[in-house]
C-alpha cells in the first residue's frame, strides 16, 4: 500500500507541473498577443481584437477614429458660431442708419417752407376748413385764400391785383376766362370752403375786401 501511494503522489505531482506549465504558456501567449496588438498593429487596423480566451465572452469591437461623436459635435458648434456671427453682422447692418447732413436738413426745410409760402391755405382743396384754420389771417388774406380755390382750377381774374398775385405762384396756370368759369368745376369740399371763407370775409367787413376791379 505504501508503494502504491507513493507512485500515485508522484503521478499527481507530475500532472500538476504539466498543468502549471500549460497555464503559464497560455498566459504568456495572451500577454504577448496584447502587447503585439497594442504596439505593433497600426491604429487603423485595430477594428476587432479576439479576447474570447481572456474573458470567455464575445469579441470586443473598438470604434474607428472617425466614429467619435466628439469630432462631430465640435464641427456643429463651430458651424453654429459661424451662423451666429453672420446674423450679428446682418443685424448690425440693419441697425446702422446714415444720419442726415446739415445741408440735407436745410434743403428739406427750405423746400417745405417754399411750398407753404406758395399758398395761404394749402389744404383748402382737400379738407373742410374751420375757424382755427383762418385764425390770425387779415381781410386781404381771407379774400386771397377764397380766390386761391378758384385759381387752382385755372380761373383767370379781371382784377389786376389778383391776377398779378397768382401769376407770381409757380403752381398757377390761368386757362379759363372769368366769364366761362363756373362752380361746377369745383369739388364739394372746394365749394363749401369757398362759401365758408366768403362768410368769414363779410363778417370781418360787411363790404368785404375791396379789390381794384372785379
Amino acid at each position: 500500500m505504501g508503494m502504491n501511494d507513493g507512485i500515485k503522489g508522484k503521478t499527481a505531482g507530475f500532472r500538476n507541473q504539466k498543468l502549471s506549465k500549460l497555464l503559464f504558456i497560455v498566459m504568456t501567449g495572451v500577454i504577448a498577443a496584447f502587447l503585439i496588438w497594442n504596439f505593433a498593429i497600426p491604429k487603423e487596423n485595430r477594428i476587432t481584437m479576439p479576447m474570447s480566451m481572456a474573458y470567455g465572452g464575445e469579441d470586443i469591437e473598438f470604434p474607428k477614429e472617425g466614429d467619435w461623436d466628439i469630432e462631430d459635435n465640435y464641427d456643429e458648434n463651430t458651424e453654429v458660431e459661424k451662423k451666429s456671427d453672420k446674423k450679428s453682422e446682418k443685424v448690425n447692418k440693419v441697425v446702422v442708419i446714415k444720419p442726415k447732413t446739415e445741408t440735407e436738413t436745410k434743403q428739406k426745410t427750405q423746400a417745405k417752407s417754399a411750398t407753404s409760402s406758395e399758398y395761404i391755405l394749402q389744404d383748402s382743396g382737400v379738407k373742410l376748413l374751420s375757424r382755427s384754420d383762418v385764425e390770425g389771417l387779415s381781410l386781404q388774406e381771407i379774400n386771397y385764400a377764397k380766390n386761391e380755390i378758384y385759381a387752382r382750377r385755372g380761373r383767370k381774374f379781371k382784377s389786376p391785383e389778383l391776377q398779378n398775385y397768382f401769376n407770381s405762384k409757380s403752381w398757377y396756370i390761368g386757362a379759363i376766362e372769368a366769364e366761362a368759369f363756373g362752380e361746377s368745376l369745383l369739388s364739394d369740399v372746394e365749394k363749401k370752403n369757398a362759401e365758408f371763407l366768403s362768410e368769414i370775409e363779410f363778417s370781418m367787413n360787411p363790404k368785404g375786401y375791396q379789390l381794384d376791379a372785379d
